[in-house]
């Protein structure tokens, strides 16, 4: 895609997320605003899946695994007595964590796969995909427990 599709799709994004956040403040609905706020998240989502597949043309099955420990890493800090829910570092805490663990996450997994190419490079993410559900899955009855 040349350069000016490549700013006009930013541009347009931009615009979208300012909408989003106007609509946010002026319409005093919680429904609306969870509405708000998922579509922002998973808009993010598809908008890295898009820089992954569109522009840089690798078919990653295991993008969803950072979208996933982040969301996980955010979850179990929040059960956590590290801090309350009531403070009011607790969300911000929980997200920077989150994404400092995704991020680390995707630099490690990153570093292995994007030495493979065509089909293979899409075999070890979905591999690793797979590792990290597994992972999840086999934590969540021990995590229960701790509550």
């Amino acid at each position: 895609m040349p350069a000016a599709g490549f700013a006009r799709d930013g541009l347009v994004g931009i615009a979208a997320f300012v909408a989003l956040a106007v609509a946010y403040w002026i319409i005093p609905d919680p429904g609306i605003h969870d509405i708000i706020i998922k579509t922002c998240i998973f808009s993010i989502f598809a908008l890295s899946l898009n820089l992954l597949i569109g522009y840089l043309g690798l078919v990653s099955f295991g993008h969803a695994a950072f979208f996933a420990a982040g969301a996980y890493v955010f979850g179990l800090f929040m059960q956590s007595r590290l801090v309350g829910a009531e403070s009011a570092w607790a969300v911000p805490l929980g997200l920077g964590l989150g994404i400092v663990v995704a991020a680390a996450l995707a630099a490690v997994i990153g570093a292995i796969c994007v030495r493979a190419q065509t089909i293979y490079f899409s075999f070890l993410t979905l591999a690793f995909q797979m590792v990290l559900y597994s992972a999840i899955l086999a934590a969540v009855p021990k995590i229960w427990l701790i509550r």
